[in-house]
């Protein structure tokens, strides 16, 4: 009888400890979420690298370089870093340039008059590290990018109407969510996503009226979506009903990488000025 009360007891004081312990967002990241996107973690690694500190918090501008215009913002990072693939983009980020660079006479000569040089991260990462890098930029370079009339409309409208501030560039990154469940806002095309919306149906919800019903009528989910600081707003009658179908078309292409558009494209040839070129200035 007494090892009985010893057990129960001890069972208690642990149950009552995970309690506790459920109450830190990290904890429960642990718990209840299926991981980051690669675009998060190679964002928040380029934040470690000191990427973002040369060319932005976003890669959306870079520092004054003397000796050179300046150092390049990264959505631009194609045109003004002559990046003409994906192999360059790889070499950029290993060996500090593409070998077609190097390889010229005057490369040394020439990276010699810039007061900033990009940095070599070859031996420094791991191979992991270096997709989630490249993942990061396709979704800020936008050299990944819908052929779908629908879904190229929809990334559009989430656009337009500021989807990607909250969601992060393409719907791709787990954007910091203190109070909620698992601590962030969860990209599109993640694992965590389908945890809140499980059809057409509640995403249509959630777009219209902030929630879906599902989970707003849960009290253990209304818990942490009370508690959370950023709430997502209710566009019902705010943005017409052809843009909600073009966003959920486009959030069904980021979720279907067998769809046309996946494959990097830096042939200069998307809208919206998101193509690029192919030139030597580097």
């Amino acid at each position: 009888m007494g090892k009985l009360k010893t057990s129960i007891a001890l069972a208690a004081v642990l149950l009552g400890g995970l309690g506790l312990a459920l109450l830190r967002t990290d904890v429960r990241a642990v718990f209840f979420s299926s991981g980051e996107s690669p675009e998060t973690r190679g964002w928040r690694l380029a934040q470690d690298l000191g990427c973002t500190r040369c060319h932005g918090p976003m890669g959306n501008g870079g520092v004054p370089n003397p000796g050179a215009a300046k150092i390049p913002a990264l959505a631009d990072f194609a045109f003004m870093m002559a990046v003409n693939d994906e192999t360059e983009l790889r070499e950029w980020i290993l060996d500090g340039a593409p070998a077609r660079l190097r390889e010229k006479p005057d490369y040394e000569a020439t990276k010699s008059k810039r007061a900033v040089v990009m940095p070599a991260y070859r031996g420094k990462i791991t191979d992991r590290e270096l997709e989630d890098l490249i993942a990061w930029y396709h979704a800020i370079a936008c050299t990944v990018y819908p052929k779908e009339d629908q879904a190229v409309a929809g990334y559009k409208a989430a656009q337009k109407h500021g989807c990607f501030s909250c969601h992060g560039p393409g719907g791709r990154l787990d954007i910091p969510n203190p109070g909620s469940l698992v601590g962030r806002i969860p990209a599109w095309h993640g694992e965590d996503f389908k945890k809140l919306v499980a059809n057409d149906e509640e995403l249509r919800e959630w777009i219209l009226d902030g929630i879906c019903k599902r989970l707003k009528d849960s009290r253990m989910a209304r818990v942490f979506l009370d508690e959370q600081v950023l709430t997502m707003p209710a566009y019902r009658g705010k943005i017409p009903n052809e843009d909600v179908d073009a966003i959920i078309a486009y959030i069904h292409w980021l979720r279907d990488p067998n769809r046309p558009g996946h494959e990097p494209d830096f042939s200069g040839e998307e809208e919206d000025g998101f193509g690029f070129g192919s030139g030597d200035e580097f």
